[in-house]
């Protein structure tokens, strides 16, 4: 599954990588209402997404 995930993203550059990986992250979450188990990220994974977002101040 990881070589698969590497493929899907290898011919995007960092950034993009970044962005299109929020982006899944947003359209996993906001689905989760749809579902009868909900998807969550583990914490320790969280935390990375959290500090790498600007602060909003």
């Amino acid at each position: 599954m990881q070589r698969a995930h590497e493929r899907t993203i290898e011919h995007l550059s960092p950034a993009e990588r970044d962005f299109f990986m929020l982006q899944t992250i947003q359209l996993v979450e906001a689905n989760n209402a749809d579902n009868l188990v909900p998807f969550r990220l583990p914490d320790s994974q969280l935390l990375a997404q959290d500090e790498s977002e600007p602060d909003a101040t």
